[in-house]
């Protein structure tokens, strides 16, 4: 008579501990992979957040600049300066909350070549700050990449301006085409440009 008996032979078993490794493999690559796709997608969002608050805090904090000047005795007297260029697709302006040196600065903010680009120059080191400009070799920083599109828009009180020069806004919009996707950057200008001269002491910048 037959022997009947219910258990694995050694092919059946060698079986199943491939099959059991082959998915145990699949499991931890699909892991892997998903655990890859979540710390990029934490990383972008991460990196839109900081350039959108950093920009947002340099824009806030636009000021007026404080230059060394003479009266008409020729006596040293300290000079307030105003000094803003709004354009359709950059803007140019003075902040004393930079994000690359953390001193008074000349910063732009422009769209070019499909990028949103912040650069920036301290003001009282090598710019002529009468009539400030950005060197060749100021420093540039990346803030949005993929940037289908972007326009400026200035904020006087209730007007609305695509350029403004001369006089520091109220608020700026900067309106972005990302990916196809639409984005608004609104920032409240914390400078008042209609500085009295009691408060101009209070807008001094020490100068080295």
């Amino acid at each position: 008579m037959p022997n009947n008996k219910n258990a694995f032979t050694l092919v059946e078993m060698l079986v199943a501990v491939i099959l059991i490794t082959l998915l145990i493999g699949v499991a931890i690559f699909a892991f892997r992979y998903q655990l890859i796709a979540i710390k990029k997608s934490q990383k972008v969002g991460l990196t839109y957040v900081l350039s959108y608050n950093q920009l947002r805090t340099s824009l806030q904090s636009m000021k007026c600049y404080v230059v060394d000047d003479y009266d008409m005795l020729n006596q040293p007297m300290k000079q307030l300066h105003i000094f803003f260029e709004g354009k359709p697709t950059e803007l140019t302006y003075i902040t004393e909350s930079s994000v690359l040196s953390k001193e008074v600065s000349l910063v732009k903010v422009s769209c070019r070549d499909s990028e949103l680009l912040y650069t920036e120059e301290k003001l009282y080191d090598k710019i002529d700050y009468l009539r400030p400009k950005l060197s060749k070799n100021a420093p540039e920083v990346v803030l949005y990449k993929n940037v289908n599109d972007c326009s400026f828009n200035y904020h006087v009180k209730n007007l609305n301006f695509d350029t403004l020069e001369g006089k520091m806004p109220t608020a700026i919009t900067i309106n972005l085409n990302i990916k196809d996707k639409n984005q608004e950057i609104y920032v409240n200008v914390k400078s008042d440009y209609n500085i009295s001269v009691g408060l101009i002491d209070d807008a001094i910048y020490s100068i080295e």
